[in-house]
């Protein structure tokens, strides 16, 4: 428990590793760049637009649709003569067009996991050059040379600086995450188009965060493997 509390205190008082997590937190908080173009709502002047066409769409469904779905009963009916598995989806002319197909209106009830996974990867390589960082610097300076002097038992000494990367990562993968959804929810708050945030949303965000923290640890142990391989 020593070594790995003074390793955990090498791993955070390292200038680069502070950089990585500058960057990492930076990058995460970048997802409210990804989410600003789909919060901001529609114009009043598109918007109207939308609805007029829609309007008129409607208005030719409501006149066609029935002999529309029997033209296309009857076109599935003659293909099905050379291939019998033919489908032509006939039924989904039968279903009333609805006006939020034609708006386009996103939210980030709608898109708010796929924003916050725009920026998962790089924030798991940042973990990774962490953890290769932390244990490369070690043989580059040669310091482990000198730690090997003070504590032999090389497998102990692994061990620690396994054990304080993987921690590190951990909380650092937590915490990017945490920041990559409130950066992504921000502008959909901002403009009021968060839509409605059900439960289920967010604990499908705290489910996602959780496997992301235990990615970021199991990185850091490919990470430290490397560096001591290489």
């Amino acid at each position: 428990m020593r070594l790995f509390a003074v390793e955990l205190d090498r791993f955070v008082s390292r200038p680069a590793l502070r950089w990585i997590a500058v960057a990492t937190l930076a990058l995460a908080a970048s997802a409210a760049l990804l989410a600003l173009g789909p919060a901001i709502p529609m114009s009043e002047s598109d918007r109207a637009q939308a609805v007029a066409d829609f309007e008129d769409y409607r208005e030719t469904w409501l006149l066609d649709h029935e002999a529309e779905h029997a033209s296309c009963l009857e076109g599935q009916e003659s293909e099905r003569e050379s291939f019998p598995e033919a489908d032509w989806g006939c039924e989904y002319i039968l279903e009333e067009p609805k006006l939020s197909d034609w708006l386009w209106e996103t939210s980030f009830a709608d898109t708010g996991i796929e924003l916050v996974r725009g920026v998962t990867l790089g924030l798991l390589f940042l973990v990774l050059m962490g953890a290769i960082t932390f244990v490369a610097a070690e043989f580059s300076t040669g310091a482990i040379g000198n730690w090997l002097t003070f504590e032999p038992r090389r497998v102990r000494v692994y061990l620690s600086k396994l054990g304080a990367a993987v921690t590190v990562s951990v909380f650092l993968s937590a915490l990017g995450y945490t920041v990559a959804v409130a950066a992504a929810y921000l502008p959909f708050a901002i403009l009021g188009t968060t839509g409605t945030v059900s439960a289920q949303l967010w604990a499908e965000l705290a489910a996602g965060g959780g496997r992301f923290a235990l990615a970021g640890g199991l990185v850091a142990v490919i990470g430290v493997a490397f560096a001591s391989t290489a």
